[in-house]
């Protein structure tokens, strides 16, 4: 079963543009699919009480310092057991893939050193007052930077 799934993922990817600090995409979109899409779904739009929506809206969170940090510190992401280098290439992949019009003119992708820095100060309570309060400031396209 999961080496079907690779083959899916692999030819699936051969046909994505190249994407910004990801190396590998068949192992980022592998490791989306083990440890992401049963939360937020095949299509990344969440679920209703349960992991958010990503698509359309991930991106907006690279657009100022405390969303690029959010998007390290969220309990999914700080207390995965992926390394560093494998969940810093797994979100350079998720935002130029499920919101690449949000995605900043100059992007800076994630690095490992910077990921390892960001886990250790997880979001544990009020991760989703958090999120809404940083996607607060980007109400209108005038607002992203």
């Amino acid at each position: 079963m999961i080496g079907l799934l690779a083959v899916q993922i692999a030819v699936a990817s051969e046909k994505e543009p190249k994407l910004m600090g990801v190396s590998d995409p068949v192992r980022a979109e592998y490791n989306w699919v083990m440890k992401c899409q049963g939360c937020h779904g095949v299509d990344a739009r969440g679920s209703k009480g349960g992991a958010p929506n990503m698509v359309g809206v991930v991106s907006l969170f690279l657009h100022s310092e405390e969303g690029r940090a959010f998007l390290g510190r969220v309990p999914g992401v700080a207390f995965s057991e992926l390394p560093d280098k494998d969940i810093a290439e797994l979100l350079n992949w998720l935002t130029q893939t499920f919101d690449r019009q949000h995605v900043p003119e100059i992007f800076k992708p994630y690095s490992e050193k910077e990921v390892e820095k960001l886990r250790q100060d997880p979001l544990i309570s009020k991760v989703f007052l958090s999120r809404e309060q940083i996607l607060e400031k980007f109400k209108s396209p005038r607002d992203i930077k």
